[in-house]
């Protein structure tokens, strides 16, 4: 996982939602297709207050490797883009540059504050093709 990224819900210096990017298959390239990934850190945190641990002890570092695998892909790695007009791409509403539907995320790092309209949202670019293209993806459904 690389490039954190935290929302702080209601104005205050808790932080509800941790945004992060990954690769199921690791990272062996720079740039490389890359996953969009999301948790809920108020669980992560209440449970880790529950078992009587701290942000910098071995109890809370357990309840943040146990939560990871209760994360939510926003947005899953594309492994092949589909053509606009193939067949596989058929009946398709997604939007299309240079005649390729979306081809994955590809990009370094998630903006500093990604997050808008009150968490409901993250924006990001990505390359799409040879374009640099502003995205923003819902934090409930993708």
């Amino acid at each position: 996982a690389r490039s954190p990224r935290f929302f702080y819900s209601g104005g205050n210096d808790s932080a509800s939602k941790l945004a992060f990017l990954s690769n199921p298959r690791g990272f062996d390239t720079h740039v490389g297709c890359m996953e969009l990934q999301l948790m809920d850190w108020n669980d992560v945190k209440e449970e880790g207050e529950e078992r009587g641990g701290d942000s910098n002890d071995s109890v809370f570092t357990e309840m943040v490797e146990a939560n990871l695998k209760t994360r939510r892909t926003l947005i899953h790695e594309v492994r092949q883009p589909k053509i606009s007009g193939s067949e596989e791409d058929e009946g398709s509403t997604n939007e299309n540059v240079a005649s390729i539907s979306f081809p994955g995320l590809f990009l370094m790092q998630l903006p500093t504050s990604c997050f808008i309209e009150n968490g409901k949202y993250i924006v990001l670019t990505t390359q799409w093709g040879s374009v640099s293209k502003v995205i923003t993806v819902s934090t409930e459904d993708g």
